[in-house]
């Protein structure tokens, strides 16, 4: 035996107890086998899960025996890694027929599909974000199929405002000191991130090149 420190080592004695413990149990998903060794490790330091010593000592044969306490039904019929039941060790998959689809599933937009169980198909197109150098003003659009109840906000800058009459959600903010290159507008059906333009006209500055009006989009 050895007293070895860092996540160097902790790192492979973690793997193989999971190996251990899969070996045994080979219908139990990752969910299950990271509950039984951090519900069953002896708690070192400060009490409860820190920085320095993770959820404490493993203790793989008492992960076993929590394991065998702990018969939660699990059904995954499209190998996702995600329980159909409402109540088993996983989040709900919404859709236990395509693996495509479970909880953190990747959107694909307009598709009329939830993949990421959230309630919602994606449907948030940025129409503009627009970066006006001279003013330090950014301005952003976006459109939702949820219409005035999209409830959209632009990552970092507070909520936008709907427009009903054109449709659209937008928000102008100044005081922006530099291009931000991405913006990322959020709502209750996701997220959905863009490029930003550059205007670098509307200025009135001197110089030998006449004011330097122009656009870099």
């Amino acid at each position: 035996y050895a007293s070895v420190a860092g996540t160097s080592f902790a790192a492979p004695h973690v793997a193989g107890a999971m190996g251990l413990l899969l070996s045994a149990q080979p219908t139990r998903t990752i969910a299950d086998i990271e509950s039984a060794l951090t519900q069953s490790a002896q708690d070192l330091g400060a009490l409860g899960p820190d920085n320095d010593n993770g959820s404490g000592l493993l203790d793989v044969a008492g992960a076993y025996a929590w394991l065998g306490q702990n018969q939660v039904p699990c059904t995954d019929s499209d190998g996702d890694g995600y329980c159909a039941e409402a109540d088993g060790p996983t989040l709900q998959d919404c859709n236990d027929s395509l693996a495509s689809v479970h909880p953190g599933g990747v959107e694909v937009k307009h598709d009329g599909i939830d993949q990421d169980c959230n309630g919602y198909d994606l449907t948030i197109d940025i129409i503009a974000a627009n970066y006006v150098v001279s003013s330090q003003t950014l301005t952003v659009e976006a459109t939702t199929s949820l219409g005035k109840d999209g409830g959209l906000e632009l990552a970092g800058y507070g909520s936008m405002q709907w427009n009903r009459k054109k449709g659209k959600w937008a928000l102008s903010v100044g005081s922006v000191l530099q291009d931000p290159a991405t913006v990322t507008v959020l709502g209750p059906e996701g997220e959905e991130s863009a490029a930003t333009t550059v205007d670098t006209g509307g200025g009135s500055g001197g110089g030998g090149n006449g004011g330097g009006k122009g656009k870099n989009k």
